[in-house]
């Protein structure tokens, strides 16, 4: 499925990204385009998982300078928040997705343990937390620059 070359981490089609682009790019001189969504075929398809409502993930999407995608999993549309896996299995059923075939990105120990509880395969951000906070992450990088997608 995926693999770790050096300090990046590629992973394949049937991925789920959360974030915004400034947050993990702060040095970036423009937007950066592969910080969020969950990615289908050669990541054409691609959503949000938050724990924000819609309207404050669409604001925020635009102000990073990304486009919003067709589903965004927010605040609005679940019973159980964070860390439930709700969000991310209704994020991967909206895309057609099961959430097996899913990677879960997410910078959060409760959206870390959100995505591992829906059985996804969860690649953690560093940001606000420390290695040891997020070492229940398959795999843990130092910004969403470090991911790639492979067709």
């Amino acid at each position: 499925m995926s693999r770790i070359c050096r300090s990046r981490w590629n992973f394949r089609p049937g991925t789920l990204l959360r974030g915004e682009a400034r947050r993990y790019h702060p040095n970036s001189s423009g937007p950066a385009r592969s910080c969020t969504g969950i990615g289908g075929p050669a990541a054409r398809s691609w959503g949000i998982v938050t724990s924000n409502d819609t309207e404050v993930a669409q604001a925020r999407l635009r102000g990073a300078g990304l486009p919003v995608p067709e589903v965004i999993v927010s605040a609005d549309n679940v019973v159980h928040p964070k860390p439930h896996p709700e969000g991310f299995l209704l994020g991967a059923e909206k895309l057609g997705f099961k959430a097996a075939s899913v990677v879960g990105i997410d910078d959060s120990p409760i959206g870390i343990s959100a995505a591992k509880e829906a059985g996804m395969t969860v690649v953690a951000v560093r940001f606000r937390h420390g290695t040891s906070e997020l070492r229940d992450a398959h795999v843990v990088v130092d910004g969403v620059d470090a991911i790639h997608f492979a067709a």
